[in-house]
C-alpha cells in the first residue's frame, strides 16, 4: 500500500475517533513505521527529538489508533492491523466522515491532481482555542497588514501568559481561505534551520522524499521560488526557544544563526507570501527593518482590556465586582496570569477578591513559575538592575543605576541592559522633568524583592555558620544594597515600602534564633569581624549589616502602634 493511501486511511479513522487529523509529529512516526524506521532515523529525518517521538508522540499515537481499530495497534504490528481494517466491511470508514472544512493536516497534507483546489494546511501543534475571545482590534490589525498591505514579515511579541499563541492561530484560522497554504508550526523542540527547511519543502512538495541542496543558503532559496510561486502563510510559535537565553534579547543560540538569514531574506526579497513569528523577544535586526511603509511590521501584544478581563472573573463567579478592577491592573491584563488567580480566589478566599488584595500576596503558584521562566533567562547585568529597582521601589535614572552598580560596567553595557529588559517587556519607562526613569511592574517587583530576600537571608545565614566575611562567596549583599537607611531615601512611603525585605530577614532570623535579641546578637559577631575591611572586598555587606541591625534594634512587639509607624519611616530595609 501506498504511504499516501495508508496516510489518508489512517487520517480518517482518526478523525471518526477524534474529530481532529493527524498532527505533524504523528504523521512523521506513521512515515518512519512505513518505511520500518527506528525512533531514532525518524528523529534524523524529522524536525523532531528522539525522546519527543518515542516517550511522548509514539506511545499515545499507538494508543489512538488502537482506539480507533478497535484492536491493539503498535509501531510492529501496525501494517498488518491496516490491512485487517482494510479487509473488514463494518471498520470501513466513508469519506464524509472527513471534515469538509478542514483538509488532511500535517506535512503530508497530501491532495491528489483530482481534489478540488483547497486551502493546504497543517496546524502542527497548534493548540484548541474554541473559547476564544476579544482581541478584535490585534486581529483587524494583524489582517491588515497581511492581508490588504501585503507584508511579508510580522512579529507578534509579548511576555508568557499574555495569549500570543492564541491569538496566532485563531489568526491563522481567520486567514487560511486568503492563502494557498497555512502552516502553524511550534519551535519548542528547537529544530534546526536545515531540518525546518527539509519539512518546509516536504510541504510544498507534498512528498517525503525531497532532493534538497546541502547548503542551507541554497536551501532559503528554494524556499523563497515557493514562497512566490505558493501564496503561504507560514506562523512560527515560540520564537524565543532558538534564542540565548543568558545574552541580551534577540540573540540567537549557537547553531540557530542562519534563522536570522531565513527571516531577513524572507523580509527583503520579493514574493507573495508571509511570516509571522511569535516570539517572547524580538530577535536581533529585525528592529531596523519594521516600518510603516515597510512590508514588515511588529505588534506587542498587551494585556485584554478590562471587558474582555472581566469575563473571566465572570466564568469563576467572584464577588466584589467593584474589586476586580484593581486585579486587573495589577497583573496588567494577562490574560495566562488572570486565569490562575481567579480559580486561586474562588477556592482559597472563597471568591472574594476583597479578601485576596487585603493578603497583598500576588506572587504564587503558576504566576511564580511564569516569572521563573523569564527571569531564568536574564544576564546578571540585568538581574542586577532588576535588584536595584526592587530595592528603590521607585523609578531608578540611568545615572542614579550607574552610581549604585559596584562591579565595572560601562554606562554604553547599562545601556545594553536597560533596552533588552523592555524588549522583554520586564521593565517600564517613564519620564519625570524631562528625564528617563526605569521602574518594575506591580508583580514582577513583588517577585523580585521575594528573591532579594531569599538570597540575603541565605548569604546571612552562611555568614552566621562560617563567622567570617567572604567576598566571593556573598555576591548580592555586596553588591546591592539590600538594608537601606534614612538618609538614602527620605520618602516615607518608599521607607515603608522597602522596608519589606528588612522585615521579611528581620522574621526569619527571630525564628532561626527563637527570639530577635538573639538574633540581633548573632548578627552583632558577624558585623564585628566586617568593620575595617577593604572596601574593594566587601562592597556594601558592612552597611547593608549595619542596617539591618539598626532595624533589628528594637523588638517590634514592645511598640505602640504610633512608634512602630515612626521607625518605619526612620528605618529603611
Amino acid at each position: 500500500m501506498e504511504f499516501e493511501e495508508t496516510l489518508k486511511l489512517i487520517d480518517t479513522a482518526v478523525f471518526a475517533e477524534t474529530e481532529r487529523h493527524l498532527s505533524d509529529p504523528e504523521v512523521a512516526i506513521l512515515r518512519g513505521a512505513c518505511l520500518g524506521m527506528t525512533y531514532e532515523q525518524m528523529a534524523e529525518s524529522s524536525q523532531y527529538k528522539v525522546n519527543y517521538l518515542m516517550r511522548d508522540v509514539g506511545p499515545k499515537f499507538w494508543k489512538l489508533l488502537s482506539e480507533a481499530f478497535g484492536e491493539e495497534v503498535s509501531k510492529a504490528n501496525f501494517r498488518a492491523a491496516v490491512e485487517r481494517h482494510l479487509r473488514s466491511p463494518s471498520r470501513q470508514m466513508s469519506p464524509q466522515m472527513i471534515s469538509p472544512q478542514t483538509p488532511l493536516l500535517s506535512n503530508s497534507a497530501l491532495i491528489s491532481g483530482e481534489t478540488p483546489q483547497s486551502s493546504l494546511v497543517d496546524w502542527g501543534e497548534a493548540p484548541d482555542i474554541s473559547k476564544f475571545c476579544g482581541r478584535t482590534q490585534e486581529m483587524s490589525e494583524l489582517a491588515q497588514w497581511i492581508v490588504k498591505e501585503r507584508c511579508r514579515l510580522v512579529v507578534l511579541s509579548g511576555v508568557g501568559g499574555i495569549g500570543k499563541t492564541t491569538l496566532s492561530v485563531k489568526l491563522a484560522q481567520q486567514l487560511q481561505g486568503e492563502f494557498d497554504c497555512v502552516i502553524w508550526r511550534s519551535l519548542r523542540q528547537a529544530p534546526t534551520l536545515a531540518n525546518f527547511l527539509t519539512y518546509l519543502m516536504q510541504f510544498f512538495d507534498r512528498s517525503p522524499q525531497v532532493n534538497l541542496p546541502v547548503d542551507v543558503d541554497e536551501r532559503i532559496s528554494q524556499l523563497i521560488e515557493n514562497l512566490r510561486f505558493s501564496k503561504c502563510l507560514i506562523v512560527l510559535d515560540g520564537f524565543e526557544t532558538i534564542l540565548e537565553p543568558t545574552k541580551l534579547a534577540g540573540h540567537y543560540r549557537e547553531g540557530y544563526e542562519k534563522y536570522g538569514e531565513l527571516i531577513q531574506r524572507i523580509a527583503e526579497q520579493q514574493h507573495q507570501s508571509c511570516l509571522v513569528i511569535v516570539t517572547r523577544e524580538m530577535p536581533q535586526a529585525i528592529d531596523l527593518l519594521v516600518g510603516d511603509r515597510s512590508p514588515v511590521r511588529a505588534l506587542k501584544l498587551a494585556g485584554l482590556n478590562e471587558t474582555e478581563a472581566r469575563d473571566i472573573f465572570q466564568a469563576q463567579d467572584l464577588s466584589d465586582e467593584e474589586k476586580w478592577t484593581e486585579v486587573i491592573n495589577i497583573y496588567q491584563g494577562n490574560p495566562l496570569e488572570l486565569k490562575l488567580v481567579a480559580p486561586a480566589i474562588r477556592e482559597l478566599f472563597n471568591g472574594k477578591v476583597s479578601d485576596f488584595l487585603q493578603r497583598q500576596t500576588f506572587v504564587f503558584g503558576g504566576i511564580k513559575a511564569l516569572l521563573n521562566d523569564q527571569f531564568k533567562r536574564l544576564l546578571n547585568l540585568e538581574k542586577a538592575i532588576l535588584y536595584w529597582l526592587a530595592i528603590e521601589g521607585s523609578p531608578v535614572s540611568l545615572e542614579q543605576l550607574a552610581d549604585y552598580l559596584l562591579f565595572p560596567v560601562s554606562e554604553s553595557d547599562i545601556l545594553e541592559a536597560l533596552s533588552s529588559l523592555l524588549r522583554r517587556e520586564l521593565i517600564d519607562k517613564n519620564a519625570r522633568s524631562g528625564q528617563a526613569e526605569f521602574v518594575l511592574h506591580q508583580v514582577l517587583m513583588q517577585y523580585v524583592k521575594e528573591q532579594l530576600t531569599n538570597q540575603a537571608c541565605e548569604e546571612i545565614f552562611s555568614l552566621l555558620k562560617n563567622q567570617k566575611p567572604d567576598g566571593n562567596k556573598i555576591q548580592l549583599l555586596k553588591s546591592h544594597l539590600v538594608f537601606k537607611n534614612q538618609q538614602l531615601n527620605l520618602s516615607a512611603k518608599a521607607a515603608i515600602e522597602e522596608s519589606s525585605i528588612a522585615i521579611s530577614v528581620k522574621d526569619h532570623l527571630t525564628k532561626l534564633f527563637k527570639s530577635n535579641s538573639k538574633g540581633y546578637e548573632q548578627l552583632n559577631k558577624v558585623y564585628s569581624l566586617l568593620q575595617n575591611q577593604p572596601w574593594l572586598e566587601i562592597g556594601y555587606i558592612e552597611e547593608n549589616f549595619q542596617n539591618l541591625l539598626a532595624f533589628m534594634k528594637v523588638d517590634e512587639k514592645n511598640l505602640t502602634p504610633g512608634d512602630r509607624k515612626k521607625q518605619q519611616k526612620q528605618l529603611v530595609r
